[in-house]
């Protein structure tokens, strides 16, 4: 029998965030009779039971998340690079900009093979990041660290151009790869369980979003279209699951607005698929996204979506008016108009979300994503 590949994934921590929730789904598809899979993190959080459920070594490098550029960092690198030596890693895996900066460096101590796994705006143009509100003085370092790097996978094309305008790095180490999603339903509760939880569902046109509760993912816009479409629709609830900073200061502003008996703010909720089951359309006018999980459950469960345009990979992946709705995130008055359109026209809704979930199977199996991720791994380990 073969020698197992040793991978060591490595994320800022294990919250309920895009990439951390991409990485659980990465390992609970991976083939453990090959692969001997460790994961090292910086912060706990929600997602640590379900990783500690799966077969593999679980790594706390440091105890609390910092700052790439801090004196701490020497520590971290020399603390991953000791890891590494000691269960002799073949492959780091890196899901974050931190872990990719203390990852590559750690790597390059020991000769571990770096897989670089971007889910963030380190590749994308700074004069977009700005214009979106994001910072990009906090990815200057990613043509160095690149460098380090001998496998790139990126979720856009955009990203993908973008490291090709500015040869950041040699292209035939750059590969698209979207994220995946088990697509099966099995686990989720039925409907009247969360009815019985949540009375306050019962019998609403629900229209779900979910998000961390924070800048850059447009949530005035909720408030918006709650204001234009509960006269029409007495019974529209604007459903939306996350956490974050903004969480009290949004639950004021319903109040202020008098929008509370139209906007629910539930908080932190999993699995989302249940919300996701009881709800009529799905909404995602996010400013900075790449390509979210949330979404491609909702595709997967045949619900409607609305996206925004110019996003992440929204406008490569979807063809509007045929598997979801693109629409300009700064014009709530577009995303009124294609909630009343679907709340009218069951057709065109059962029809959008058939083709939606078409997409899913085509694109996000996560069997299929898992399965040209290990050949990546295979690839690079070869002697």
């Amino acid at each position: 029998m073969a020698e197992k590949i040793k991978v060591l994934h490595l994320i800022n921590s294990l919250k309920l965030g895009g990439a951390e929730v991409n990485l659980i789904n990465i390992i609970e598809a991976s083939d453990l009779d090959q692969f001997d899979v460790h994961v090292g993190f910086a912060e706990t959080g929600p997602l640590q039971a379900r990783f500690e459920h799966c077969p593999i070594a679980l790594f706390q490098f440091v105890q609390r998340a910092h700052k790439v550029k801090s004196l701490r960092s020497l520590l971290t690198i020399l603390t991953i690079a000791n890891y590494i030596r000691q269960n002799k890693i073949d492959v780091i895996h890196t899901h974050s900009f931190s872990t990719q900066a203390w990852g590559a460096l750690a790597g390059k101590l020991t000769g571990a093979k770096v897989l670089e796994h971007v889910h963030d705006g380190r590749y994308a143009d700074p004069v977009f990041l700005r214009s979106r509100g994001a910072n990009p003085d906090q990815f200057k370092l990613a043509k160095q660290l690149n460098r380090f790097s001998d496998k790139v996978l990126v979720l856009t094309k955009t990203n993908e151009d973008y490291m090709r305008e500015k040869h950041l790095c040699a292209m035939n180490k750059v590969e698209r790869l979207l994220n995946g999603i088990p697509l099966s339903q099995n686990g989720i509760r039925k409907a009247e369980d969360i009815f019985v939880r949540y009375p306050q569902l019962r019998e609403r046109k629900i229209v779900f979003m979910a998000a961390r509760l924070a800048e850059g993912k447009n949530l005035e816009m909720i408030f918006e279209l709650a204001a234009q479409l509960k006269d029409d629709y007495p019974e529209i609830l604007f459903l939306v699951a996350g956490d974050g900073p903004l969480m009290e200061k949004l639950k004021i502003e319903s109040k202020q607005k008098d929008l509370e008996k139209h906007i629910l703010f539930i908080g932190f909720y999993t699995p989302v698929k249940e919300l996701l089951n009881i709800s009529d359309i799905v909404i995602h006018p996010s400013l900075m996204e790449l390509h979210s999980i949330t979404v491609i459950e909702a595709l997967s469960m045949e619900k409607p979506v609305l996206v925004s345009q110019h996003v992440g990979c929204h406008d490569e992946w979807f063809t509007h008016r045929q598997n979801a709705f693109l629409l300009d995130p700064y014009q709530p008055q577009q995303w009124s108009v294609v909630i009343r359109e679907l709340f009218e026209d069951d057709f065109l809704s059962k029809e959008i979300s058939k083709k939606g979930r078409l997409l899913a199977e085509q694109t996000c199996d996560i069997k299929k994503v898992v399965n040209r991720i290990q050949n990546l791994y295979k690839e690079l380990t070869i002697k």
